[in-house]
């Protein structure tokens, strides 16, 4: 691989400004064009780079390849889609441009986290706010927050905050 980086680089004969604008580039439109099937030929060529140069400088420039920047993007939107709206996993999977089976498997590898552990996190939390700010019923929390079973929720959330959201409300934790 490396070889053929110093041959891109030669024939090409980019100065550094250059590569540092490329790269600056290709980050760009993986950050606006997260969602879209992007190889790693296109963006090079988006830049005006041969593909091997591309991904040797992209390393060399950010830490990462070209297409583990674009997954550590795509989870982190899955994140950010995950803590602000009512969105399913799948739903969310796709609105980032993977399929279920391998966002399970990503957001895994990158969060440390199982989608569902992260998910009944999520729920978790903002049923401790709810708790706190409202006098919604328990049972109306857990199914406003995503639980279906108001008893499954109880025994999740004790097992978080080793209180029950009856206890965690009373003590009103601010």
């Amino acid at each position: 691989g490396h070889i053929y980086g110093l041959m891109g680089a030669l024939l090409q004969d980019k100065p550094a400004a250059r590569s540092d604008d490329a790269i600056a580039k290709a980050l760009g439109i993986m950050d606006a064009h997260y969602p879209e099937l992007l190889a790693v030929e296109e963006l090079a060529q988006s830049v005006g780079l041969e593909r091997t140069y591309f991904s040797c400088l992209f390393k060399e420039k950010t830490g990462f390849s070209p297409y583990r920047y674009l997954t550590m993007v795509r989870i982190q939107k899955a994140c950010l889609l995950l803590k602000s709206s009512d969105l399913s996993i799948s739903q969310v999977a796709e609105l980032v441009g993977l399929d279920s089976r391998n966002f399970a498997r990503l957001f895994k590898k990158e969060t440390g986290k199982s989608t569902m552990e992260n998910l009944i996190e999520i729920r978790l939390a903002k049923s401790a706010v709810l708790l706190n700010s409202t006098e919604i019923s328990i049972s109306e929390i857990a199914y406003s927050v995503g639980f279906s079973d108001p008893k499954h929720f109880s025994q999740m959330f004790k097992r978080k905050y080793n209180l029950t959201p009856g206890e965690y409300r009373s003590k009103k934790q601010f």
